[in-house]
């Protein structure tokens, strides 16, 4: 029983193999139509009509082949003859061509959006030579043409815009003026296009006082960014942030405080901001801490003034005092002292405090990872003070507090910029 099933299917599998090779046998390969002459946004819908004529003709054994071509090619694309036609193997080749007579000379108008001064010369740049590129595309072509190809043209302007210009939507109208064929563009934002700004401030050298000074002229700033395209934007993220950065600090009342503004900018619906300022030449800081877990321990407020200075290139300096005042009782410890920078976000220097006396050592590290501070003193009397600290709101820290002379020498301090 087995050996019947087994010579049946070779029978099988015999009669599809001879089945297959006679239908491939008696397959004709017709020619693929290669179009000439008009640009490559044009060519490919031409030759998938007329390649669909040609392999009809040849599959009916046709002798008229050739006139039926140029008689479907003259219907279905008024404007344009067939100069030649040539079989070559596999490949039919037509070459196309405009008569003199229905020759244009194509004007491009284009309409750019109104933007602000700066945001007009990022879109400038960014059309480049969109003009010339889309003249080239309709070089010498009839205005008839463009009955039967608006789609195709447009489809190919769209992905040169796409590029060039990623979040905005060109429009093309065709028209005639004075016998001219003119296409005029026009540009519209996408969505998501962006609707409102978040902003952060941060500052190690400026109280939030003037900090609340640069959030009110940051929103005038950005008001000239609503409404453009997330990804028109997202291209242009670091040049906008220099931009918004440059105009806060023209625009920024404490700028006698030379202050420097970076910003951070996130493109979105709702785009966040950060913005971090700091002074090149005062140092004015102010806090409240509350201490957890330390009994006894009253709340202080601090205040830190600095005047920094560079005396040699690369040798940021800064002269500073500080106070400490105890809320309970007015006592106060008052710091004299000199640091500076020694390598990006490490300051080290020295200072004297009173009423004890005494000097010390201190380090600070402005930024260990994000949101993430440390500092430290030591004492002639090897004494150590420090703290590692944690931003969990733009002007509130936790900070792990450590205090050698203190009974309770780990604690936690609650510490708010003012």
């Amino acid at each position: 029983m087995n050996e019947l099933r087994k010579a049946l299917r070779r029978v099988v599998l015999a009669s599809v193999l001879v089945l297959a090779v006679a239908f491939l046998l008696n397959q004709k390969a017709y020619a693929s139509v290669k179009v000439e002459g008009v640009p490559s946004w044009l060519s490919g819908a031409m030759q998938r009509s007329l390649d669909a004529v040609w392999n009809e003709a040849a599959r009916r054994n046709l002798s008229n082949k050739e006139e039926i071509l140029r008689l479907v090619a003259k219907r279905l694309f008024p404007g344009l003859v067939i100069e030649s036609l040539k079989e070559d193997g596999l490949n039919l080749y037509v070459a196309f061509e405009v008569s003199e007579e229905n020759a244009s000379g194509w004007k491009v108008l284009i309409d750019v959006p109104k933007l602000s001064g700066y945001l007009s010369i990022l879109f400038a740049e960014d059309l480049g030579t969109l003009q010339e590129e889309l003249e080239g595309m309709l070089d010498h072509l009839p205005f008839d043409v463009l009955r039967w190809s608006a789609s195709d043209f447009r489809k190919r302007a769209q992905e040169i815009i796409a590029k060039n210009l990623p979040g905005w939507n060109g429009m093309l109208v065709f028209t005639q003026e004075g016998g001219i064929p003119v296409l005029e563009v026009s540009f519209s934002p996408k969505e998501p296009v962006v609707v409102a700004f978040k902003t952060s401030f941060t500052s190690l050298s400026l109280p939030n006082v003037l900090q609340a000074d640069l959030e009110e002229e940051a929103l005038e700033v950005l008001s000239t960014y609503v409404g453009l395209p997330v990804e028109w934007v997202s291209k242009h993220k670091k040049a906008i942030s220099r931009k918004v950065a440059l105009d806060l600090e023209d625009k920024w009342q404490a700028r006698k405080l030379k202050g420097k503004v970076e910003v951070n900018l996130t493109p979105q619906t709702v785009s966040t901001l950060k913005v971090n300022v700091e002074s090149q030449k005062y140092v004015l800081r102010a806090w409240l801490a509350t201490y957890i877990g330390a009994e006894g321990r009253p709340p202080e407020v601090g205040i830190h003034f600095g005047r920094r200075t560079v005396p040699i290139s690369g040798f940021d300096l800064e002269a500073y005092g500080e106070g400490i005042i105890k809320v309970d009782d007015g006592d106060v410890e008052s710091r004299l002292g000199t640091r500076w920078l020694l390598w990006k976000n490490i300051w080290i220097g020295a200072e004297r405090a009173f009423p004890d006396d005494e000097y010390w050592g201190r380090v600070w590290f402005d930024e260990i990872f994000d949101k993430v501070y440390g500092w430290a003193r030591y004492s002639e009397e090897d004494e150590v003070e420090a703290g590692l600290g944690w931003r969990i709101r733009e002007h509130i820290f936790w900070e792990l507090f450590y205090d050698s002379r203190e009974e309770d020498e780990f604690c936690v301090r609650l510490v708010g910029n003012l």
